[in-house]
C-alpha cells in the first residue's frame, strides 16, 4: 500500500477476499464415506457427474427414500438396460435417475423385439 496522500494506487493482495491462509481446505459438503452410494456409484452403468449424483443421493434420501432400495435397484435397471440393448447414450444420467425417483420404476418385462422376430416377407404371406 502506499502512503496516504500520495495519490498513486498501492499493490492488490494476491487474493483479497482471502484474510488467514492457515485454515485448512474443508472437504465438500456433499462428499461423505457412505458405503450405499459407493455401491450404487460401481454399479450404476454411466458414471457421469459423481458429486451431483451425490447431491442427488442425498436429496433423495431427504426426501425419504431408502438408500439401500436405490442400491438394491441400480443393478435391476442396469441388467434391464443390458437386455434390452440400449444404447449408453439412452441411459439416463445417475443425477436424473436419481432426482427422478427412477429407482421406483416398475420395469418392462416384456422381451425385447429380437432379430429373430421379424416381420415375414410379401412371398412368406402369400402377398406375391
Amino acid at each position: 500500500m502506499t502512503p496516504k496522500g500520495s495519490g498513486k494506487p498501492g499493490p492488490l493482495p494476491l487474493n483479497p477476499l482471502k484474510t488467514d491462509n492457515s485454515s485448512p481446505p474443508r472437504a465438500s459438503p456433499h462428499h461423505t464415506d457412505d458405503p450405499l452410494f459407493d455401491a450404487f456409484w460401481s454399479a450404476y452403468p454411466r458414471k457421469i457427474g459423481k458429486s451431483y449424483a451425490r447431491a442427488a443421493w442425498a436429496k433423495a434420501i431427504k426426501r425419504g427414500a431408502d438408500p439401500a432400495a436405490i442400491a438394491d435397484a441400480v443393478p435391476r435397471h442396469a441388467a434391464f438396460w443390458r437386455a434390452a440393448g440400449t444404447d449408453p447414450k439412452f441411459i439416463p444420467y445417475p443425477t436424473t435417475w436419481l432426482n427422478g425417483d427412477r429407482y421406483e420404476d416398475q420395469l418392462d418385462t416384456q422381451p425385447a423385439i429380437t432379430p429373430q422376430t421379424r416381420q415375414q416377407t410379401y412371398e412368406e404371406r402369400g402377398i406375391f
